[in-house]
C-alpha cells in the first residue's frame, strides 16, 4: 500500500509539473524525440522482440504485438532549476519506500524505483530530466530494475 501512494506521489509530481509547463509552452518545443533515444535493437531482449514506437509530444512507448511489457520514455518539458527541483521532490518522496535505490553513472542524477507494474527510474541530465518505466503489469522486482538499468545506459548516452 505504502508503495503504491510513493508511486502515485512520483507519478502526480511528475504530470502537475508536465502540465504547468504545457501551460507555459508548447510540450514539443525544443524536446528532442523520446523515441530518437533508443534502436529498436536496444530493446529487443527486454521487451522478448523487435518492439515497434508509439511517439507522443515528449514521450515514446516501445512495445511488442502480443506482449503485454512496454517500455516507456518520457522527457519533461522543464529545464534547468525547474526540472532539478521536480526531481528533487519526486526523490525526496521515493526514498520513503523500501523499492528506492540510487542509480550512479547514470547522467548528473538518477533514482529508481519498484512500482506496482515494473520499475521506473528518473534522471536528471544537463538540466534535462527523464523518466523511464520498464512495465512487466506485474510488481517490479530487482531483476526488472536490473533490466532497466541496462536500457537506460543506453538511452541517456542519447539524451
Amino acid at each position: 500500500m505504502r508503495t503504491q501512494s510513493t508511486l502515485v506521489g512520483i507519478c502526480t509530481i511528475f504530470m502537475f509539473s508536465f502540465s504547468l509547463s504545457v501551460q507555459a509552452a508548447p510540450p514539443t518545443e525544443g524536446l528532442p524525440d523520446a523515441c530518437a533515444l533508443l534502436q529498436p535493437g536496444d530493446l529487443k531482449s527486454l521487451l522478448g522482440g523487435t518492439p515497434s514506437a508509439e511517439s507522443k509530444p515528449g514521450s515514446c512507448i516501445w512495445a511488442v504485438s502480443g506482449n503485454t511489457n512496454k517500455f516507456v520514455a518520457n522527457i519533461s518539458p522543464q529545464t534547468g532549476m525547474s526540472a532539478e527541483m521536480t526531481f528533487a521532490r519526486a526523490r525526496k518522496v521515493a526514498t520513503k519506500d523500501a523499492g528506492f535505490s540510487n542509480e550512479t553513472n547514470l547522467g548528473d542524477s538518477a533514482f529508481s524505483r519498484l512500482a506496482p507494474f515494473g520499475a521506473v527510474m528518473l534522471i536528471i541530465k544537463q538540466g534535462k530530466m527523464l523518466q523511464l518505466q520498464y512495465r512487466t503489469e506485474a510488481a517490479g522486482t530487482d531483476k526488472d530494475r536490473d533490466a532497466l538499468r541496462a536500457v537506460a545506459q543506453k538511452a541517456i548516452a542519447t539524451f
